[in-house]
């Protein structure tokens, strides 16, 4: 599987969709630049993920994101809700997540499916 994704502007959040094997830091900070500029450039800071990874990235790779997160130029902190369709990933994701929000750097949740993120995205209260 080559290493794909789209990023599309929705009418009350930002759609990230990924394809890879296994997604690579590279590619986050890729995309996580340019939904953080979409994010800006629309006035829209929230954002819907749904990767068909198949293969979790390091715990070392995960903790990466918290610097990525740190450096962002951006006018607002985006809410994820993010959804990983492989249960390995998603196991693997909630490191990456928790050290984001532990460190203020994000809100957000991971959810098993597309309706639940999206009811949590689009609700105002904070909490799940």
């Amino acid at each position: 599987m080559a290493n794909s994704f789209t990023i599309e502007v929705r009418e009350n959040y930002i759609y990230v969709r990924i394809l890879a094997e296994q997604a690579s830091i590279e590619l986050s900070e890729q995309i996580i630049q340019i939904v953080t500029q979409t994010c800006d450039e629309h006035n829209c800071y929230n954002v819907l993920g749904e990767s068909f990874s198949t293969k979790p990235m390091s715990n070392s790779h995960m903790a990466k994101h918290k610097h990525i997160f740190a450096e962002l130029d951006t006018a607002k902190r985006p809410r994820i809700a993010w959804v990983n369709h492989d249960k390995s990933v998603a196991e693997s994701a909630k490191f990456g997540l928790m050290l984001l929000k532990k460190n203020g750097l994000v809100e957000g949740f991971q959810f098993k499916t597309v309706r639940e993120a999206i009811d949590w995205l689009l609700n105002e209260k904070p909490d799940t």
